[in-house]
């Protein structure tokens, strides 16, 4: 897939769940794979399970709570940084968007929750950002810089100045999920019910190209290197 905007960077999808930017993989820093690591071992047994829910790869999941609040389950948006009706009180805070996955409180509306429940279960906020990302799927294809574009900026609006892709976003939104969704799928790392989400067996990341060797056990090592 090429970017539909003019004179911005053409990608590619990976079979494996990777994009190439101008022929090149790019990565998130060694401190951002640090903490998608950590956000893995919160959260890898949701993320799986939403995954398959919704016939979502996991790396996408990850890649846009990364993007969206590095795995902080009380992230909270600031009121200035969206119009003033958007900001709204939810579990004590009031925030423009909430939870891991930062839903606005008219999106969670729609999609039948609370702004309390997204701040107070990391499991409701995941499950409905899965399902948003498939409603955007069905919508722009299953294309992770597309959907990245949609879920932070809207469908269809190109040229804002400065960003990777040209699509109206905040900054450059779906180059950061770009980059951690490659880290994630280099890292290829593996989820234990040790985490404390109580799930049994353990499940390993495979993204088609069969079970994961490594175990993180400490200090990222950096795919790019």
């Amino acid at each position: 897939m090429t970017a539909s905007c003019p004179g911005f960077a053409s990608y590619q999808n990976q079979p494996n769940g990777q994009v190439t930017v101008n022929g090149q993989l790019q990565y998130a820093s060694e401190r951002n794979a640090e903490l998608l690591l950590d956000a893995w071992e919160k959260y890898g047994g949701l993320i799986l399970q939403t995954a398959q829910k919704y016939q979502l790869q996991p790396a996408w999941l990850i890649g846009i709570m990364m993007a969206e609040s590095k795995g902080n389950q009380h992230a909270c948006s600031p009121c200035s940084a969206c119009r003033p009706e958007l900001c709204v009180t939810g579990a004590g805070l009031r925030c423009c968007a909430f939870g891991v996955m930062q839903f606005i409180a008219p999106t969670a509306a729609a999609y039948g929750v609370t702004p309390d429940q997204l701040i107070r279960s990391p499991a409701v906020s995941i499950d409905v950002g899965g399902r948003f990302i498939r409603d955007l799927a069905n919508k722009v294809g299953y294309d992770i810089v597309r959907i990245a574009a949609a879920y932070n900026g809207g469908i269809g609006k190109c040229g804002k100045a400065g960003t990777t892709f040209g699509w109206y976003t905040n900054a450059d939104y779906p180059f950061e999920v770009v980059k951690y969704v490659n880290t994630f799928v280099s890292l290829q790392p593996n989820y234990s019910p040790s985490s404390g989400l109580g799930l049994a067996g353990a499940f390993f990341l495979t993204l088609g190209l069969g079970v994961a060797a490594g175990v993180y056990t400490g200090k990222v090592k950096n795919p790019w290197r």
